[in-house]
């Protein structure tokens, strides 16, 4: 029991370290998106899978240390654990809960700024497209009350 309890601890220590380096990551893709640096935002990509595949490897394992002891949950493993060893798994399942929030909440921001991204790409492929259609410019003969013809542009037309 105090193996599985080591490596529980060991995992989500390592899990605490990860959802930080993904809330930098989350940090570093919400300003390339503010200043648009798409290179950036490749970058940050495929380093955030590879974490995102790091965390999820954890997790199985913390899944399998459980049903090596017998054990049904975390908080059951809390809840056998001796008092200092249950205070710890407390202490770093709250902040494994607290850095998942944090991360989320970036996300969230990110995943808005990425949704605007792509309403203001949608804005101007409209533009674009319109301006294609757009028929050229009529030109006509205007008298000004001078008695001087020029040449106007009717955008209106």
């Amino acid at each position: 029991m105090d193996e599985t309890l080591n490596t529980l601890q060991n995992i989500l220590s390592r899990q605490i370290a990860i959802y930080g380096e993904l809330a930098s990551l989350a940090e570093q893709q919400r300003e390339a998106l503010i200043y648009r640096r798409t290179d950036a935002l490749s970058e940050i990509a495929v380093a955030q899978t590879k974490l995102i595949g790091h965390s999820v490897r954890l997790d199985l394992q913390v899944k399998d240390a459980l049903n090596a002891a017998g054990l049904p949950s975390l908080a059951e493993a809390i809840q056998q654990a001796e008092e200092k060893t249950s205070r710890r798994l407390q202490d770093l399942r709250g902040r494994v809960v607290a850095a998942a929030e944090q991360l989320s909440r970036i996300s969230r921001i990110n995943a808005e700024l990425f949704e605007n991204a792509m309403d203001s790409i949608r804005f101007t492929i409209q533009i674009l497209a319109g301006a294609a259609q757009t028929p050229e410019p009529c030109y006509a003969l205007a008298d000004k009350g001078r008695g001087v013809n020029s040449f106007l542009v009717d955008h209106h037309a």
